[in-house]
């Protein structure tokens, strides 16, 4: 986990937003692209979405464009962790609750040098890739 100067944890919420509303248009309009996410799903899938898109109240919209994001969300740490905070929805075949206040903006973001934030991207862009090409 990435810490600031003062020792206190670098937060998703600290790098990326997410937005509701008008507030979540402004910001996704900043950027030719940023990640969406069903709320509610039984398989957790973060993908690139695309100006004129804009996303409805189902789906979490998180107003960034790097690929690094794109593969530490889709990490299985990420997993793990969003699991653990969201909510359940009726019996588990339905499928979990993605709450962008619980699940994303107190993730830890992971600390990584230039190196590894590269890899990581350059990850995220191949499996980016591979779903464009299915």
């Amino acid at each position: 986990m990435d810490v600031t100067a003062e020792g206190t944890p670098i937060l998703l919420r600290d790098l990326a937003t997410i937005q509701v509303g008008p507030e979540m248009r402004r910001a996704v309009a900043k950027s030719p692209r940023f990640l969406v996410t069903p709320i509610v799903s039984k398989h957790r899938v973060f993908s690139w979405a695309q100006q004129p898109t804009l996303p409805d109240h189902a789906v979490v919209a998180i107003a960034t464009g790097y690929d690094r994001d794109l593969g530490v969300l889709h990490a299985r740490v990420h997993e793990v962790w969003s699991r653990r905070q969201g909510t359940q929805v009726r019996e588990r075949e339905s499928g979990f609750r993605y709450t962008p206040t619980t699940c994303f903006e107190t993730f830890p973001f992971p600390s990584m040098d230039a190196s590894a934030e590269e890899r990581i991207g350059e990850a995220a862009r191949e499996l980016d890739a591979l779903r464009r090409a299915w």
